[in-house]
Order: structure tokens, then C-alpha cells, then sequence
């Protein structure tokens, strides 16, 4: 999650969050076994919701707008039926886009 965009290098269109030392942005890494969970249960509505090209491998930024739209999303998800762990990154999406959104800036995804 960028806490700001000032200055913010760019990979292509998109803000390159990974470059970005930890004072100016929040980030978290989670395990392959969550990284296959989201491949093969979550990504593609969050591509269709939020007109993103996440696939195994990739990295996109979501804006403000795009924010918005994962938390309408996520909050759509019974967190009861979710495994644990995904429990927890979802509670992270929560938290990091909320913020985001509070901040104007964005968050980063890399799968």
C-alpha cells in the first residue's frame, strides 16, 4: 500500500511499489500455498471486478477507484467458508485499500 505517490517511480502506466523503500509504503508476503488459493478461487473476479491482468507472476496497481471496488468485492466473500489464511490476506486487502483510499494512493498486488 503506497502512503503516498509523491515522487513514486512508475513501471510502465502503473506505480512500482516494490522499488519503494518501507517509509513510504506498507507491504506484506504471503506463502505459494496462498498465492495458489487466490489463482485458482479469487483472481479472476478481482481482474473482471477491477480491470486488473493478475495471473501467476504478475504485479498490477490499483488506484483509488480500483480500491473501492475490492473492498465491495471482498466484502461479497462469507469470510466463515474462507480458509484461515485467506482469512487473513483478505483482512489485509481490507485494511490496505481502506487506507489507500484514505490516502489517495493505491496498493500493489504481485501474485
Amino acid at each position: 500500500m503506497a502512503k503516498t505517490l509523491e515522487n513514486m517511480k512508475k513501471y510502465g502506466p502503473v506505480f512500482d511499489l516494490s522499488v519503494e523503500s518501507q517509509d513510504r509504503v506498507l507491504s506484506r508476503t504471503f506463502g505459494e500455498d496462498i498465492n495458489e488459493w487466490m489463482l485458482e478461487h479469487f483472481i479472476d473476479r478481482l481482474n473482471a471486478e477491477c480491470d486488473t491482468l493478475l495471473d501467476n507472476g504478475d504485479y498490477d496497481y490499483l488506484d483509488c477507484e480500483k480500491c473501492r471496488k475490492l473492498l465491495v468485492l471482498l466484502s461479497e466473500e462469507e469470510t466463515q467458508s474462507l480458509p484461515d489464511g485467506i482469512q487473513e490476506v483478505f483482512k489485509i486487502l481490507k485494511e490496505y485499500a481502506s487506507k489507500a483510499i484514505e490516502n489517495n494512493t493505491g496498493i500493489a498486488i504481485e501474485m
